[in-house]
């Protein structure tokens, strides 16, 4: 790995410094130890070359940690699929009765059956098209 050597300010002006400084927040508040500095991190994102596509949700890629367990550092991160991260997040976590029931019940509802919401959902398409025959 080769050190950038600029001053510790020059790092903020960087376009993935944000997103370095939001991932260090976010493991310090969930208490995972964080020890990758600014260049470390980006060498490990550029070197995978999916720094384009990293963020959360299906289709990105995340930082994960080896087994979930241990800090952030060079040796103990990969990247991987958000989906591949959330799996392997749940695997041999066992779910109470209750919390089963609850995401029973949250699949038998469905949002695409709810009058209101169908009401609301042609109002909103009217609306916009509506708007978009104005412009012709």
């Amino acid at each position: 790995m080769t050190r950038i050597n600029r001053p510790r300010s020059e790092y903020r002006r960087h376009p993935m410094w944000a997103a370095f400084y939001h991932q260090r927040r976010h493991s310090e508040v969930r208490g995972i130890a964080w020890k990758l500095t600014f260049p470390a991190w980006l060498e490990i994102w550029t070197r995978s070359g999916k720094a384009h596509l990293r963020g959360r949700g299906a289709g990105k890629y995340v930082m994960a940690r080896y087994g979930d367990r241990g800090p952030y550092t060079v040796s103990n991160v990969s990247i991987v699929r958000w989906e591949v991260n959330a799996r392997d997040g749940n695997l041999g976590r066992k779910r109470s009765a209750q919390a089963r029931a609850n995401i029973s019940a949250a699949r038998r509802y469905s949002w695409a059956n709810d009058k209101t919401f169908r009401k609301r959902r042609l109002a909103a398409q009217l609306k916009y098209y509506a708007a978009l025959r104005a412009f012709d």
